[in-house]
């Protein structure tokens, strides 16, 4: 969908879709991957700070080592 809005932008930057952010099928959120995981009897974490993330990676590795899937979703800024 990135693409697809750098498109847009390159090609088209002067367009209604750009100027009013009228851009179907760009803007979708994510679905909470870490409750995903815990659908499926997996490890589901959330990082949204570096000490929360070592914490978590930590956690993640020893719940893959005993054979559970873990998943972290790791919130990033910019």
């Amino acid at each position: 969908y990135q693409a697809m809005f750098q498109n847009l932008k390159r090609f088209y930057p002067d367009g209604v879709a750009i100027s009013e952010d009228n851009l179907r099928g760009v803007h979708i959120t994510a679905p909470d991957f870490s409750r995903i995981a815990e659908a499926f009897d997996g490890l589901g974490l959330e990082a949204e700070d570096a000490s929360s993330l070592k914490k978590a990676l930590a956690d993640g590795l020893m719940a893959v080592k005993s054979g559970r899937t873990a998943i972290i979703n790791a919130h990033l800024s910019r």
